[in-house]
């Protein structure tokens, strides 16, 4: 009868999580372009294509995923300075990215314009829009310094990714890397919310940044096979070392949900939640083990075909499969207190 009940919990949130994600996000696409448009008028810079359309996707995938996750702890939903913020953090963050993708911008040319403040003259209408966007998000937030020291922690982990084109890097520098790299992204957005939340809470945004930044890996290594990226999913030699470390993530972030003091019912929703996104590394993972099994160990992924390793989320099986790992790891969750 308590099985019952566990799963039929899971059905209904599971349900209430999906359909409030489908309303949410075509909300939250036509904010950000509103948001992004008023940003272009208020500085007079245009903001290239392909920046709006990684803001829009990256903030209308986080906001009804991962902040409303977060807001619900409090017992409400992303408001809308909050959400405000969090355009501009991913019109930032995607700007950024660009700068260290495209090398447009040398390493200590982006530290330059990202810690000299005023003593730093823009060298372009993207230097300069980045800068009034880090002053903009600098005076929204409460805790300044230690926003400060996350952003340099930040800059740090991204410039350390750089290592990630050298086939020597070792594991523990990879896993080092990622965790950074992601943790930290994400982490980014708890001080864009109103709430200040405890460092359980601090913990659970740190750690779930690290769980999505090896998700892309492991939904990534055609692409990062292809261009060079070292990753733990295609650089580790066996799927048992790739699934032991990111169920170590896993159970680091399930062993902080179950610290954090909140109702049970927005607890419950919040443990359903962080499911629903780990549950996709575990997905990619039965994938790469499904490759392993075939060809007795895991060959160079350059040798595999696109068809091999992409996992494509519109296919029924992938979905079918996705929801039956959401409910044997939501339902075994520590129970809430």
């Amino acid at each position: 009868m308590k099985t019952i009940k566990k799963h039929l919990t899971a059905a209904i949130i599971s349900a209430q999580l999906l359909l409030h994600f489908i309303w949410a996000r075509r909300r939250e696409k036509r904010y950000a372009l509103a948001v992004i448009t008023a940003i272009e008028l208020q500085f007079g810079i245009p903001i290239s294509p392909k920046v709006k359309a990684k803001t829009i996707t990256s903030y209308a995938i986080y906001t009804p995923i991962v902040c409303d996750a977060f807001m619900q702890i409090h017992g409400r939903n992303t408001n809308r300075m909050e959400k405000k913020r969090l355009v501009y953090y991913f019109v930032m963050a995607s700007m950024y990215d660009d700068f260290f993708d495209y090398h447009t911008l040398t390493i200590s040319e982006i530290a330059a314009l990202t810690f000299s403040g005023d003593d730093y003259i823009p060298q372009s209408d993207d230097q300069y829009l980045i800068r009034a966007i880090h002053r903009y998000l600098l005076s929204e937030v409460k805790l300044k310094e230690d926003y400060l020291g996350l952003f340099e922690a930040m800059f740090t982990a991204q410039k350390d990714s750089l290592q990630q084109f050298n086939a020597a890097i070792t594991a523990e520098e990879l896993l080092s890397i990622t965790h950074r790299k992601g943790g930290f992204a994400v982490l980014m957005c708890y001080f864009y919310m109103d709430e200040v939340g405890n460092n359980t809470e601090k913990n659970c945004w740190y750690l779930l940044g690290s769980i999505i930044q090896m998700i892309n890996d492991l939904f990534d290594t055609y692409k990062d096979s292809r261009a060079g990226i070292y990753t733990f999913a295609n650089h580790f030699t066996n799927v048992s070392a790739i699934k032991q470390a990111y169920t170590q993530q896993v159970q680091l972030l399930q062993h902080e949900i179950n610290a954090i003091h909140a109702p049970a019912k927005q607890k419950r929703l919040f443990n359903y939640t962080m499911s629903a996104v780990y549950c996709l590394g575990f997905l990619a993972i039965e994938q790469l083990q499904a490759i392993e099994n075939r060809y007795g160990s895991l060959p160079n992924f350059m040798t595999l075909s696109r068809k091999d390793l992409i996992i494509d989320m519109e296919r029924y099986a992938n979905r079918k499969r996705w929801i039956q790992l959401f409910f044997t790891y939501g339902n075994n969750l520590t129970e809430v207190k």
